[in-house]
């Protein structure tokens, strides 16, 4: 089966001056392009991977990369947060 990398996160999440990750890709990139071998071997860092994978073929839900993903990265320190969500103003409730 074909894998989806351009599925998007349920929020983008920001690690200010390095990278926002916005898709399964991202990540995907993240993981393969910035760690070593050595932490990617971790625990936390294998699972991490191991949902992203199911995420990108079985269509399976984005929180369960997202959640632990910011987990592992609290934890080793990395500041990042999620993207504010622009929340749509009901324009029709408004009354001229």
């Amino acid at each position: 089966m074909r894998r989806n990398w351009l599925r998007p996160l349920p929020r983008p999440i920001i690690i200010p001056g390095v990278v926002t990750l916005v898709t399964l890709g991202d990540v995907r990139s993240l993981i393969e392009r910035n760690l070593t071998t050595r932490c990617r071997q971790r625990a936390a860092w294998s699972y991490v991977a191991r949902r992203l994978a199911e995420a990108a073929r079985d269509g399976g839900d984005t929180k369960r990369v997202a959640v632990p993903l910011r987990m592992v990265l609290l934890v080793e320190g990395v500041e990042c947060r999620p993207q504010a969500m622009l929340r749509s103003f009901p324009f029709s409730a408004l009354r001229y």
